[in-house]
């Protein structure tokens, strides 16, 4: 370090900084949406409201058969999941299509006594070689061979809302 007495006492000259800035770029966090990528209210897609609600317009197919419920411990479906699953007959509905199209469901309550659409526990899909290949269910954890969303979908669009108002009154 040189002696106190060499050190400048004055600085060198500054060259000229800009005082402004250019407008800084400010990231938004939402991407707008060109409107010709929200599509339009048809069957199997969505549409929203001037409030941005999305609309999931869902349609049936035909119908196949004739839908056929029943609560007796006999039921082919009732019995398939009472042995594989070691659950009370008492708890479950079987819901088919006659002619048989692979689409059966037992329903299982969380107690038998209130047989309603929010005391559904698990649904079990069986099909046409006797087999559950699913299950959607009130608690997600239960789910079987479904992700989150399309048990969620299950159990609240096409079981509580479009089946089960049409069987409820052959279970009460």
């Amino acid at each position: 370090m040189p002696p106190v007495s060499e050190v400048p006492t004055t600085l060198p000259p500054v060259s000229e900084v800009p005082t402004t800035l250019p407008p800084a770029t400010v990231p938004t966090t939402e991407t707008p949406v060109p409107s010709s990528a929200v599509p339009t209210s048809s069957a199997g897609e969505f549409s929203t409201d001037e409030n941005g609600n999305i609309d999931l317009h869902v349609e049936l197919p035909d119908a196949n058969g004739t839908m056929v419920v029943s609560t007796e411990k006999s039921n082919a479906y009732i019995r398939i999941v009472s042995e594989q699953r070691g659950l009370n007959t008492n708890l479950l509905i079987a819901v088919y299509t006659v002619p048989q199209t692979g689409q059966n469901y037992v329903f299982e309550f969380k107690n038998a006594e209130s047989r309603t659409a929010d005391g559904i526990r698990r649904v079990y899909l069986i099909d046409q070689n006797d087999k559950i290949v699913s299950v959607a269910a009130a608690a997600d954890a239960e789910k079987e061979n479904c992700s989150t969303t399309e048990n969620w979908f299950c159990m609240n669009v096409l079981i509580k809302k479009m089946i089960f108002p049409k069987i409820e009154p052959e279970i009460q």
